[in-house]
Protein backbone atom coordinates (compact mmCIF):
# COMPACT_ATOMS: atom_id res chain seq x y z
CA UNK A 1 0.00 0.00 0.00
CA UNK A 2 2.98 2.31 0.79
CA UNK A 3 4.94 1.42 -2.61
CA UNK A 4 1.67 2.19 -4.18
CA UNK A 5 0.89 5.76 -2.58
CA UNK A 6 4.48 6.00 -3.56
CA UNK A 7 4.02 5.95 -7.17
CA UNK A 8 1.09 7.66 -7.63
CA UNK A 9 2.13 10.68 -5.70
CA UNK A 10 5.41 10.44 -8.17
CA UNK A 11 2.93 9.62 -11.22
CA UNK A 12 1.11 13.05 -10.32
CA UNK A 13 4.21 15.14 -10.05
CA UNK A 14 5.90 14.25 -12.66
CA UNK A 15 2.45 15.65 -14.57
CA UNK A 16 2.63 18.55 -12.58
CA UNK A 17 5.83 19.00 -13.85
CA UNK A 18 5.19 18.45 -17.33
CA UNK A 19 2.18 20.76 -17.67
CA UNK A 20 4.63 23.32 -16.18
CA UNK A 21 7.39 22.87 -18.72
CA UNK A 22 7.40 24.29 -22.46
CA UNK A 23 8.54 22.97 -25.53
CA UNK A 24 10.90 24.23 -28.08
CA UNK A 25 10.12 23.87 -31.96
CA UNK A 26 11.77 24.93 -34.39
CA UNK A 27 11.90 24.89 -38.27
CA UNK A 28 11.60 26.34 -41.56
CA UNK A 29 8.82 27.97 -43.62
CA UNK A 30 9.06 27.42 -47.40
CA UNK A 31 6.73 28.40 -50.88
CA UNK A 32 5.51 25.88 -52.55
CA UNK A 33 8.12 27.13 -55.44
CA UNK A 34 10.76 26.40 -52.37
CA UNK A 35 11.12 30.51 -51.75
CA UNK A 36 11.51 31.34 -48.20
CA UNK A 37 9.17 33.41 -46.56
CA UNK A 38 10.17 36.05 -43.99
CA UNK A 39 8.13 37.30 -40.98
CA UNK A 40 5.34 34.51 -41.85
CA UNK A 41 3.22 34.15 -38.09
CA UNK A 42 2.44 31.01 -36.50
CA UNK A 43 -0.31 31.03 -34.10
CA UNK A 44 -1.66 28.57 -31.94
CA UNK A 45 -5.70 27.46 -32.06
CA UNK A 46 -6.62 30.63 -30.07
CA UNK A 47 -5.13 32.62 -32.69
CA UNK A 48 -2.19 33.93 -30.85
CA UNK A 49 0.64 35.10 -32.51
CA UNK A 50 3.45 32.56 -30.89
CA UNK A 51 6.46 33.35 -33.19
CA UNK A 52 7.84 34.75 -36.94
CA UNK A 53 9.87 33.02 -38.95
CA UNK A 54 13.40 35.46 -40.04
CA UNK A 55 14.60 36.72 -43.30
CA UNK A 56 15.41 32.69 -44.36
CA UNK A 57 11.88 31.66 -43.24
CA UNK A 58 13.70 29.62 -40.31
CA UNK A 59 11.67 29.81 -36.59
CA UNK A 60 11.79 28.74 -33.43
CA UNK A 61 9.05 28.79 -30.48
CA UNK A 62 8.64 27.96 -27.37
CA UNK A 63 4.97 26.87 -26.84
CA UNK A 64 2.88 25.20 -23.78
CA UNK A 65 3.03 20.78 -23.76
CA UNK A 66 -0.77 21.09 -24.06
CA UNK A 67 -0.69 22.57 -27.48
CA UNK A 68 -1.22 20.44 -30.59
CA UNK A 69 -2.26 22.58 -33.05
CA UNK A 70 -0.13 25.25 -35.25
CA UNK A 71 -1.34 28.12 -38.08
CA UNK A 72 1.03 29.25 -40.89
CA UNK A 73 -0.13 32.67 -41.66
CA UNK A 74 1.41 34.48 -44.58
CA UNK A 75 -0.32 37.14 -47.01
CA UNK A 76 -0.88 36.09 -50.24
CA UNK A 77 -0.79 32.23 -49.02
CA UNK A 78 -3.16 29.72 -48.00
CA UNK A 79 -3.26 29.42 -44.25
CA UNK A 80 -1.74 26.27 -43.28
CA UNK A 81 -2.48 23.89 -40.42
CA UNK A 82 -0.94 20.86 -38.90
CA UNK A 83 -1.44 18.71 -35.60
CA UNK A 84 1.47 18.14 -33.71
CA UNK A 85 2.54 14.60 -32.23
CA UNK A 86 4.43 13.63 -29.27
CA UNK A 87 8.16 14.32 -29.46
CA UNK A 88 7.98 16.71 -33.02
CA UNK A 89 9.95 19.54 -32.29
CA UNK A 90 11.78 19.92 -35.70
CA UNK A 91 8.64 21.40 -38.27
CA UNK A 92 9.19 21.61 -42.10
CA UNK A 93 6.48 23.11 -43.99
CA UNK A 94 5.62 23.91 -47.65
CA UNK A 95 2.69 26.57 -47.67
CA UNK A 96 1.00 27.27 -51.14
CA UNK A 97 0.32 30.46 -52.70
CA UNK A 98 -3.44 31.94 -52.12
CA UNK A 99 -3.92 31.38 -56.12
CA UNK A 100 -7.66 33.12 -57.36
CA UNK A 101 -9.33 31.06 -59.44
CA UNK A 102 -12.54 33.23 -61.55
CA UNK A 103 -15.40 31.92 -63.66
CA UNK A 104 -15.20 27.84 -62.79
CA UNK A 105 -16.98 25.88 -60.01
CA UNK A 106 -16.30 25.30 -56.31
CA UNK A 107 -15.61 21.98 -56.33
CA UNK A 108 -12.97 22.43 -59.54
CA UNK A 109 -11.42 24.66 -57.63
CA UNK A 110 -10.60 22.18 -54.61
CA UNK A 111 -9.65 19.59 -57.24
CA UNK A 112 -6.96 22.40 -58.64
CA UNK A 113 -6.30 23.09 -55.13
CA UNK A 114 -5.69 19.02 -54.20
CA UNK A 115 -3.66 18.50 -56.81
CA UNK A 116 -1.24 21.49 -55.85
CA UNK A 117 -1.21 20.07 -52.56
CA UNK A 118 -0.69 16.19 -53.19
CA UNK A 119 2.34 17.78 -55.53
CA UNK A 120 4.01 19.10 -51.92
CA UNK A 121 5.53 16.23 -50.99
CA UNK A 122 7.58 15.93 -53.89
CA UNK A 123 8.48 19.29 -53.33
CA UNK A 124 9.39 18.33 -49.87
CA UNK A 125 11.64 15.96 -51.12
CA UNK A 126 13.38 18.61 -53.87
CA UNK A 127 13.86 20.92 -51.00
CA UNK A 128 15.78 17.77 -49.01
CA UNK A 129 17.65 17.16 -51.89
CA UNK A 130 18.50 20.95 -52.28
CA UNK A 131 19.53 21.40 -48.44
CA UNK A 132 16.79 23.57 -48.12
CA UNK A 133 14.83 20.91 -45.56
CA UNK A 134 16.80 18.66 -43.30
CA UNK A 135 14.66 15.46 -43.32
CA UNK A 136 12.08 13.78 -45.58
CA UNK A 137 10.44 12.48 -42.50
CA UNK A 138 7.22 14.74 -41.34
CA UNK A 139 6.79 14.19 -37.47
CA UNK A 140 3.44 15.82 -37.44
CA UNK A 141 0.04 15.45 -39.09
CA UNK A 142 -1.28 17.13 -41.73
CA UNK A 143 -4.21 16.77 -44.13
CA UNK A 144 -5.65 18.91 -46.93
CA UNK A 145 -8.69 21.17 -46.19
CA UNK A 146 -11.61 21.76 -49.16
CA UNK A 147 -12.39 25.33 -49.48
CA UNK A 148 -16.01 23.73 -51.04
CA UNK A 149 -18.17 24.69 -48.22
CA UNK A 150 -16.92 27.88 -46.87
CA UNK A 151 -17.64 29.37 -51.22
CA UNK A 152 -20.99 27.83 -51.21
CA UNK A 153 -21.80 29.55 -48.55
CA UNK A 154 -20.27 33.24 -49.79
CA UNK A 155 -21.94 31.98 -53.31
CA UNK A 156 -25.53 31.46 -51.21
CA UNK A 157 -25.25 34.75 -49.81
CA UNK A 158 -24.06 36.62 -52.95
CA UNK A 159 -27.13 34.97 -54.65
CA UNK A 160 -29.51 36.25 -51.93
CA UNK A 161 -28.04 39.56 -52.02
CA UNK A 162 -28.88 39.62 -55.78
CA UNK A 163 -32.19 39.04 -55.26
CA UNK A 164 -32.71 41.83 -53.35
CA UNK A 165 -31.32 44.05 -56.08
CA UNK A 166 -33.20 43.05 -58.31
CA UNK A 167 -35.83 43.22 -56.25
CA UNK A 168 -34.94 46.84 -55.36
CA UNK A 169 -34.33 47.60 -58.77
CA UNK A 170 -37.84 46.60 -60.13
CA UNK A 171 -39.48 48.43 -57.10
CA UNK A 172 -37.88 51.82 -58.86
CA UNK A 173 -39.98 54.39 -60.43
CA UNK A 174 -38.96 57.58 -62.84
CA UNK A 175 -38.63 60.16 -60.78
CA UNK A 176 -37.99 58.14 -57.38
CA UNK A 177 -35.05 59.95 -55.48
CA UNK A 178 -32.06 57.89 -54.59
CA UNK A 179 -28.65 58.43 -52.71
CA UNK A 180 -25.42 56.93 -53.90
CA UNK A 181 -22.53 56.63 -51.45
CA UNK A 182 -19.00 57.21 -52.75
CA UNK A 183 -15.60 57.16 -51.46
CA UNK A 184 -12.81 59.76 -52.61
CA UNK A 185 -9.18 60.33 -53.14
CA UNK A 186 -8.19 63.58 -52.89
CA UNK A 187 -6.00 64.73 -56.08
CA UNK A 188 -6.28 61.30 -58.25
CA UNK A 189 -5.80 62.97 -61.22
CA UNK A 190 -3.12 65.77 -60.55
CA UNK A 191 -5.62 68.45 -59.92
CA UNK A 192 -6.91 69.69 -56.88
CA UNK A 193 -10.32 67.63 -57.53
CA UNK A 194 -11.07 64.48 -55.27
CA UNK A 195 -12.51 61.73 -57.32
CA UNK A 196 -15.12 59.53 -56.41
CA UNK A 197 -15.50 55.85 -56.17
CA UNK A 198 -18.76 54.32 -55.85
CA UNK A 199 -19.44 52.01 -52.72
CA UNK A 200 -19.37 47.99 -53.40
CA UNK A 201 -23.30 46.84 -52.33
CA UNK A 202 -21.50 44.60 -50.29
CA UNK A 203 -19.80 46.99 -47.58
CA UNK A 204 -21.96 47.43 -44.90
CA UNK A 205 -22.58 50.65 -43.21
CA UNK A 206 -24.57 53.97 -43.22
CA UNK A 207 -21.55 56.51 -42.42
CA UNK A 208 -20.47 57.61 -45.62
CA UNK A 209 -18.21 60.36 -46.49
CA UNK A 210 -19.81 61.26 -49.86
CA UNK A 211 -23.16 60.67 -50.57
CA UNK A 212 -24.99 62.25 -54.07
CA UNK A 213 -29.19 62.99 -54.39
CA UNK A 214 -30.71 62.63 -57.52
CA UNK A 215 -33.50 62.08 -59.27
CA UNK A 216 -34.28 58.59 -61.58
CA UNK A 217 -34.43 60.08 -65.08
CA UNK A 218 -33.82 56.22 -66.83
CA UNK A 219 -33.32 52.71 -65.78
CA UNK A 220 -32.38 49.77 -67.75
CA UNK A 221 -31.85 45.87 -67.38
CA UNK A 222 -29.38 44.73 -69.98
CA UNK A 223 -27.45 41.17 -69.60
CA UNK A 224 -27.75 41.21 -65.85
CA UNK A 225 -26.79 44.46 -64.91
CA UNK A 226 -28.93 47.39 -63.42
CA UNK A 227 -28.23 50.51 -64.04
CA UNK A 228 -30.00 53.42 -63.22
CA UNK A 229 -29.60 56.86 -65.11
CA UNK A 230 -30.25 59.64 -62.50
CA UNK A 231 -30.07 63.44 -62.30
CA UNK A 232 -27.91 65.08 -59.69
CA UNK A 233 -30.24 67.15 -57.51
CA UNK A 234 -27.57 67.90 -54.63
CA UNK A 235 -23.88 67.34 -53.21
CA UNK A 236 -24.06 69.06 -50.16
CA UNK A 237 -23.73 65.48 -48.72
CA UNK A 238 -20.44 65.08 -49.89
CA UNK A 239 -17.17 66.54 -47.63
CA UNK A 240 -15.36 66.83 -50.53
CA UNK A 241 -14.69 70.00 -52.89
CA UNK A 242 -14.17 70.12 -56.85
CA UNK A 243 -15.34 66.41 -57.11
CA UNK A 244 -14.91 64.44 -59.81
CA UNK A 245 -16.64 61.08 -61.15
CA UNK A 246 -14.72 59.25 -64.41
CA UNK A 247 -12.50 62.08 -64.69
CA UNK A 248 -15.19 64.62 -65.26
CA UNK A 249 -16.35 67.21 -62.37
CA UNK A 250 -19.38 67.06 -60.79
CA UNK A 251 -22.16 69.75 -60.91
CA UNK A 252 -26.21 69.75 -60.32
CA UNK A 253 -27.93 68.88 -63.32
CA UNK A 254 -25.00 66.61 -64.00
CA UNK A 255 -26.52 62.93 -65.49
CA UNK A 256 -24.78 59.94 -63.79
CA UNK A 257 -25.19 56.19 -65.36
CA UNK A 258 -25.30 53.75 -61.99
CA UNK A 259 -25.06 49.92 -61.87
CA UNK A 260 -26.84 48.67 -58.90
CA UNK A 261 -25.68 45.37 -59.62
CA UNK A 262 -22.43 46.23 -58.15
CA UNK A 263 -22.66 49.60 -56.56
CA UNK A 264 -24.56 50.62 -53.63
CA UNK A 265 -27.42 52.40 -53.27
CA UNK A 266 -29.96 54.10 -51.15
CA UNK A 267 -33.38 54.70 -51.89
CA UNK A 268 -36.06 57.47 -50.89
CA UNK A 269 -39.55 57.21 -51.30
Amino acid sequence: MKHTSILVFSFLLFSLNLVGQNRVIHGRVLSEDLEPLPGLQIRNSSDSTLGKTNMDGYFEISINQQTDSLFFCYIGMEWASIRLTRGCNLIEVLIMYDVLYHYISSKKVDRLRKRRYDGLTKKHHNAVQDGLFSSNELCYDRSFEPHKPVLDTISKDLKLQREEIKKAFKALSIADTIKIPYSGTWRYDGTDRTALFPFSYVVTGNNFDCILKGRIIEKSKRKGSYNIIYEVLDISGCKYQNIALDRQEVFLGDTIVHNMKYFELLWEK
